[in-house]
């Protein structure tokens, strides 16, 4: 017997917004493209975009609708939520456009929404979902899926604690749904923690609040809880006073009347319910019938059967003719068929008595199936989401744990070809910095050999000068006749062409730049050789014929070839070989 939340629009959200959404003028294809771009949002908590772009739609022909989605479908770049929108907006159209015959597509289009959400792993958009896919739930009467995921909403939103907005129509909703499945207690709580802490004193909250402490006075009421019931629809009419709401003090007063009934104050509810038929008359089929229907009982407590008949047919005909609120409807018109087989039972009528009262008992127990199979179905409908949603989200954390692990896999080998990369480099450097120091050295030992070529070259030329200088002296000092000094001048003269120790020293170490190791190769062939055949040996490397050499080392020609045949022993040189080219291989 609840007014459902829906009578105000839902597009209440929006006109608080002081939004309006702008395709006036535009074409189709500049439209789909805007559109693309928000519902691509990751950023839009709130989903405000949404909400603008399903209230423009909503003033659109269904051929503008259609052709709008079908661009929008066909896009190429799309993430989680441009899909999960994109479904929800297809959901939301197809059951403005199209609502007797198109629940079934409807609930496969939310079910993917909600699917694409929990991929998200984004809160705000799988409780947005939740909230458009129970709210259009309601619409068609699906109790148990509207509570559902009104109560998955709810959920959400608690944890997400939002204090701008909050989940206060999560909850008002939420609480209204389960008026209808009866679980009375529930409903009042979830709407009382909407109320408490719900700020907004716009006229339009200001008229939810009417409706939803309408609601709560109803829970009281079937609770047995008259007094309390009579407090909150009083609340109730406060705020309809102070707004000048004439439609829901009316209806207030129809409620406040069966309370009054229920306390058999009949005298104060017959007039309240006159009062509230004269009004409502005008715009609520449902509640004016069900007034009628409380009017009758009252009449049949007075003895007024006829009264009583005629306000009830009266109230069967406004029933008929309503086409609004159906769960409503039928909960009133199972009151009126009780109510109508009383009257029968009192006139004395026992045929029509048991027709409307098997009208009753027939409506009566399809009611409680309802209400019985819901909490179970509820129940199930939670597990099953549930499950799904772990099924999801466990599949998300493995894709996103593949993509870490092949992300860490590339970084890996990144990194590896990077220090690759680096090593070589390195290496290269390494090796043209040795290669460039080999050069260095190369180039500095040839200069050193060079020189020090250059340098046995001028010392043995200077030993050979010496020679000649001396030789040419001697000839002429002896072509004289000396005496006993000019000889001893001679003879020093002579001494000055003998090779010493250091000169020798010095020689041998230029020669061993210049011919690296060849000492050692001798001593290695010949391990006993002497120091005299060591120099024997050098100077006839140096190419110096046995005059030249005679003159370096101070001895006769004749010496010099005994020498000579010394070495050639020494390092085992037959006589048919060349004592020259033998050294040079040395």
């Amino acid at each position: 017997m609840s007014v459902p939340f829906n009578r105000l629009p839902f597009v209440f959200f929006i006109l608080t917004l002081g939004l309006s959404p702008k395709v006036q003028g535009q074409s189709v294809e500049s439209t789909a493209e805007e559109w693309k771009h928000q519902l691509a949002s990751r950023d839009d908590n709130e989903n405000n975009a949404f909400r603008l772009i399903a209230a423009a739609m909503n003033k659109k022909d269904s051929a503008f609708v259609f052709s709008v989605l079908s661009l929008l479908d066909n896009t190429a770049s799309r993430n989680h939520y441009f899909t999960t929108r994109l479904y929800c907006l297809k959901a939301d159209q197809l059951s403005r456009l199209s609502f007797t015959n198109s629940k079934a597509l409807v609930v496969q289009y939310f079910d993917k929404a909600l699917t694409e959400a929990y991929r998200s792993s984004d809160d705000h958009l799988i409780s947005f979902v939740c909230q458009l896919y129970a709210r259009v739930m309601y619409d068609y009467q699906e109790l148990a899926q509207s509570i559902t995921y009104y109560l998955k909403a709810a959920e959400i939103e608690d944890k997400l604690n939002q204090k701008v907005t909050g989940p206060y129509f999560v909850w008002f909703r939420l609480g209204v749904a389960l008026f209808h499945i009866r679980e009375f207690q529930k409903s009042i709580y979830y709407i009382k923690k909407g109320l408490d802490r719900w700020t907004d004193t716009s006229a339009s909250a200001q008229q939810f609040r009417i409706s939803y402490l309408n609601t709560i006075g109803q829970d009281y009421h079937q609770l047995g809880l008259f007094d309390s019931a009579l407090a909150t629809y009083a609340k109730s009419n406060d705020i309809a006073m102070k707004t000048n709401d004439q439609g829901w003090l009316a209806i207030n007063s129809s409620f406040l009347a069966q309370a009054y009934f229920q306390l058999k104050e009949y005298e104060k509810a017959k007039p309240l319910l006159v009062q509230s038929y004269r009004v409502t008359k005008d715009f609520d089929l449902n509640i004016t019938a069900n007034t009628l229907q409380w009017l009758s009982r009252i009449f049949l407590i007075e003895g007024k059967k006829d009264s009583a008949s005629l306000v009830l047919r009266e109230a069967f005909q406004l029933l008929g003719r309503s086409n609004s609120f159906p769960l409503q409807n039928r909960e009133f018109t199972e009151l009126a068929y009780l109510s109508m087989a009383n009257t029968f039972r009192a006139m004395g009528n026992t045929d029509s008595f048991y027709r409307y009262f098997q009208l009753y008992s027939s409506l009566h127990d399809s009611l409680q199936y309802v209400v019985d199979h819901s909490s179970l179905e509820i129940s199930q409908l939670r597990i099953v989401n549930e499950n799904n949603y772990q099924t999801i989200q466990s599949l998300e954390r493995q894709k996103k744990n593949q993509l870490l692990i092949r992300n860490l896999f590339i970084t890996a080998v990144v990194l590896l070809s990077i220090i690759g990369l680096m090593y070589t480099n390195r290496q290269k450097i390494k090796y043209r910095h040795r290669e460039e120091i080999a050069v260095k050295e190369k180039q500095a030992a040839q200069l050193e050999i060079a020189s020090a070529r250059q340098q046995l070259q001028l010392i043995t030329e200077s030993v050979l000068e010496k020679n000649n200088l001396v030789e040419k002296l001697s000839d002429q000092l002896q072509s004289q006749n000396l005496h006993a000094d000019q000889y001893k001048m001679i003879d020093e003269l002579s001494s000055l062409t003998i090779l010493t120790e250091d000169e020798w020293s010095k020689f041998k170490t230029l020669f061993e730049k210049v011919y690296p190791g060849f000492f050692l190769r001798l001593k290695g062939k010949a391990p006993d050789i002497t120091i005299a055949e060591q120099r024997t040996a050098a100077l006839t490397r140096l190419h110096l014929t046995s005059k030249e050499m005679a003159a370096m080392l101070g001895i006769s020609v004749d010496s010099v070839h005994k020498a000579k045949q010394r070495l050639r022993q020494r390092l085992d040189i037959s006589t048919e070989l060349n004592l020259e080219q033998s050294i040079n291989s040395f």
